[in-house]
């Protein structure tokens, strides 16, 4: 009869020996943990009878692989700008370990509901397959606070999201009015010189040109 069977899993193509876990009869699977994020595992399996182990096979006559999720993206960082007449936010994070080089790549959801602290809402919007570790949400509305959380994505799926964080956007009146306006009649023409001294502008907010009037 079956008295077990012995599981044997290790990183692919790492030349390392097998790791061994052995489980009763009655059961067919096994929790594994304490593994590497986003690595690759060679898994197989053997029968245990009350003759000793027999040969360690797959699934399907194949080795089997299977990727381990990524690990929590880390360090959101969220910086305002302005492109193009409409509001922006700058997304970065920390890279996630790509153990094995299993390839990753970030999804990033923002929405003007406020989800939980490590979910965000099922109407968010989302931006997926990012391979570098910033990106820009662009069209946005003014003076409007967005929630954001990023997750990592392997060939195991998708990781858990970050720590939600928050920013709230650029507005027209956030650019203060230029100082020292000084007006002067123009010599040999008529015409006047209007003059004043640039504003202080918030960091990330461009400025692209001045409207004078008269009254």
């Amino acid at each position: 009869p079956i008295t077990g069977y012995s599981i044997h899993y290790k990183i692919r193509g790492s030349g390392l020996t097998y790791e061994t876990v052995t489980v009763g009869a009655g059961t067919t699977q096994r929790d594994i943990t304490g593994l590497q994020n986003s690595t690759q595992y060679k898994i197989r399996v053997a029968t245990i009878t009350g003759l000793g182990t027999g040969p360690y096979c797959c699934g399907s006559g194949k080795p089997v692989f299977v990727t381990t999720l990524p690990d929590e993206v880390g360090m959101v960082n969220v910086t305002r700008g302005a492109e193009n007449g409409f509001p922006t936010l700058l997304i970065s994070w920390n890279a996630v370990p790509s153990g094995g080089g299993a390839l990753i790549t970030y999804t990033v959801w923002y929405s003007t509901s406020s989800g939980t602290a490590t979910e965000p809402p099922s109407e968010a919007s989302t931006m997926s397959g990012i391979t570098g570790t910033s990106t820009t949400l662009s069209g946005l509305t003014q003076g409007t606070m967005y929630y954001i959380w990023v997750a990592a994505d392997s060939l195991g799926g998708q990781g858990p999201y970050s720590t939600r964080v928050l920013n709230t956007t650029y507005k027209a009146s956030d650019a203060s009015a230029p100082t020292n306006v000084m007006a002067s009649p123009l010599s040999g023409q008529v015409g006047i010189r209007v003059s004043w001294t640039a504003p202080t502008l918030p960091t990330g907010l461009p400025s692209k040109r001045y409207n004078w009037f008269t009254e």
